[in-house]
């Protein structure tokens, strides 16, 4: 793995639209997140798509039984 970046957007409490659009001909899926932030998108394949969505499934799930 090469160089890390971290890239933080404060969404808390804000209305946020969360979309996947789907892989065209020369580029992946697209998972894009927009607010009054304005928006980030990231490109990914479906299994990093499915590894995001479990990972938040998890995190959920665990706050649910915490409560």
């Amino acid at each position: 793995m090469g160089k890390h970046i971290v890239f933080s957007v404060n969404m808390t409490g804000e209305d946020v639209e969360a979309v996947v659009k789907p892989a065209l001909h020369y580029t992946p899926a697209i998972l894009s997140l927009r607010g009054p932030f304005g928006a980030v998108e990231i490109l990914a394949d479906d299994e990093q798509l499915a590894l995001i969505g479990e990972s938040i499934s998890q995190h959920l799930r665990a706050k649910e039984q915490s409560a």
